[in-house]
């Protein structure tokens, strides 16, 4: 099987579109050609493995051999997340997270949230070459930038919500008591005023830490994201 894997804009499990710029690198860089062995998914668990059968001109048609179908995870992860005034920091974290195993990732408008604007077209291109490039078939949702309390309204009871946040009598992340549904929540670069937090533990978060040391917003989303999946694995 070829290492490289595409994203594909549609398919009927007979045969899969790839174009755009996933056809510019298969044709103009990589000049894969017809009949050349390929693969790729359209992030909603579907993984095509085929070939070349047809190149047009913005678009090749590959013909389905193999289809393998990827459930979802039955245990969740949602990273909520004030992003950083620097963009590119929280960017990274949203490639690391993808590549580690993410599930849902929420942008968070706190008072201490100086970045207000989210390019979720940019956002989603970075997770989908993450996904691409650690060969995972199931693409996070990733979603618009929600205040803080209306993302606390709209929580569900059921699922397990922690808040990174420090407190000396608060339990590390590592202990943490997870269900089938869970949210971790990080603070901006300024961190949560006490009134938000406060609001937070009244709609059933629990506070976390994530050791001594005092980490930087994008930092304690990939460390949340790596103790989440390292216990649930």
């Amino acid at each position: 099987m070829n290492k490289f894997l595409f994203c594909c804009n549609e398919s009927d499990h007979k045969t899969a579109i790839i174009g755009d710029e996933d056809f510019r690198h298969c044709i103009k860089v990589l000049r894969y050609g017809l009949n050349d062995p390929i693969q790729c998914t359209d992030g909603r668990g579907n993984h095509y493995v085929g070939s070349i059968a047809e190149i047009r001109k913005k678009e090749l048609i590959m013909e389905v051999q193999e289809h393998h179908v990827t459930p979802p995870r039955k245990t969740q992860l949602h990273i909520v997340i004030a992003p950083t005034k620097n963009m590119s920091r929280i960017e990274m974290m949203i490639e690391k997270c993808v590549e580690i195993g993410v599930d849902k990732i929420t942008f968070l408008n706190t008072k201490n949230t100086e970045r207000k604007v989210i390019k979720i077209d940019r956002v989603m291109k970075i997770a989908w070459s993450a996904l691409k490039q650690s060969h995972q078939y199931v693409l996070p949702e990733i979603g618009e930038m929600v205040s803080l309390k209306n993302f606390l309204l709209d929580a569900s009871a059921n699922d397990k919500k922690y808040l990174l946040h420090y407190d000396e009598q608060a339990g590390h992340l590592l202990d943490a008591s997870w269900s089938e549904n869970n949210i971790v929540m990080v603070g901006p670069e300024g961190d949560f005023t006490m009134e938000e937090i406060a609001l937070a533990k009244e709609t059933g978060f629990e506070n976390k830490i994530l050791g001594d040391n005092k980490l930087r917003t994008e930092t304690a989303g990939i460390v949340a994201c790596s103790i989440f999946n390292v216990i649930n694995r």
